[in-house]
């Protein structure tokens, strides 16, 4: 069932119809109470009581109330009430799909409490940097499957592989800073993604995308995880991605025996789980926007030296195409008001507007 948080009006200047509504309105009571004067200038108390058909009071404002009502739903059809976002695949996306090798991409974000330092360009929070990077990096995605989890002290998996990329933009808006818990264990976190991943059949290419600042207190050593060959015979590969500066800034809302706690980017940790797994270290760019695009030419682009390790894996050639880029499709609800609206509108014209009996004036 679509939400209302996901309807929206296409045609919402359509809303200026409804200044019409009081003019209607004035003529309806005004012919309504002219005829009762003249009812009540030609026939006496006693004359009307005996008339066999008369006005009815009540029913006239139950008449207006449906005229009311119908036309503020046609002004709501006219509108244009839309919802239920979906993705469309374009012309000749979806025979493109189904040539394309298959391909996840596991999004592995680190959502400790030293993500919440806003030391990103244009003061922006690591984690909010992260999660705008990884947001515009989906939108733009043709057919990969694409995975979430968290990761603090322990491993939260929000989002099993899936092409269903509005249900993860919607759940990556829904991340809060230690949702997985409290502390950081990078390398623990990457050691289980892969070997979950090594269980998965070994032709079909797996990315992970590492989101963090570097920072893990334990500086568990990265030889901890699978060697370099072990991932290529999986088909696995990783491309971490620094998030805050040099420099660092304090921790908001948390203070250690007394005074502020300052992070920042530790860089090297990163670089040597990069190297030790054959992957790629990559810094985080002005904008959310360029460092997914730059993601996006190293992840799903293919570049000749990692096709180079994986391309005898498939059995067909891998070729790089241009991503298309996915837009939302909505479904239009402007039909459902518009029955209603139709149905008083039939009731206001065609019930009598007179009946018998006492007190119908």
């Amino acid at each position: 069932m679509t939400e209302f948080r996901d309807l929206f009006f296409s045609r919402a200047l359509a809303a200026w119809v409804l200044l019409l509504l009081p003019l209607l309105l004035l003529c309806l009571f005004q012919a309504f109470y002219k005829n009762r004067r003249v009812i009540n200038t030609l026939f006496s108390k006693e004359l009307q009581d005996q008339l066999i058909v008369c006005s009815s009071t009540r029913l006239f404002w139950l008449k207006t109330v449906a005229f009311t009502v119908a036309f503020l739903l046609i002004t709501i059809a006219l509108m244009g009430p839309k919802g239920h976002p979906t993705y469309q695949a374009g012309e000749g996306e979806e025979e493109e799909a189904a040539a394309k090798a298959p391909h996840d991409i596991y999004v592995l974000l680190d959502d400790s409490l030293s993500m919440t330092v806003e030391d990103m360009p244009g003061g922006t929070s690591r984690l909010q940097f992260a999660l705008e990077t990884i947001d515009d990096f989906i939108e733009r995605l043709g057919g990969e499957n694409i995975a979430l989890t968290l990761f603090t002290s322990r491993d939260l998996s929000l989002v099993p592989p899936t092409t269903n990329y509005l249900y993860m933009r919607l759940m990556l808006s829904q991340v809060k800073p230690n949702q997985a818990g409290k502390g950081t264990r990078i390398v623990a976190a990457l050691n289980n993604l892969f070997t979950h991943l090594m269980k998965r059949p070994p032709l079909l290419r797996k990315t992970v995308l590492l989101f963090s600042d570097g920072e893990e207190p334990e500086k568990n050593l990265p030889h901890t995880l699978p060697e370099e060959g072990a991932l290529i015979e999986h088909s696995i590969e990783l491309v971490a991605v620094g998030l805050g500066s040099a420099k660092g800034a304090p921790i908001p809302n948390f203070v250690w025996h007394g005074a502020p706690v300052v992070s920042s980017l530790d860089a090297s940790l990163l670089k040597n789980l990069a190297k030790y797994s054959g992957g790629e270290y990559v810094d985080s760019l002005e904008t959310p926007l360029a460092t997914a695009k730059a993601l996006l030419d190293r992840v799903v682009e293919e570049p000749p030296t990692l096709k180079e390790k994986i391309e005898m894996r498939y059995t067909a050639p891998l070729h790089k195409q241009q991503r298309p880029v996915q837009e939302l499709s909505y479904e239009s609800y402007d039909q459902i008001p518009l029955f209603f609206a139709l149905f008083l509108l039939a009731f206001y014209l065609f019930y009598p507007e007179r009946g018998k009996g006492r007190g119908r004036i």
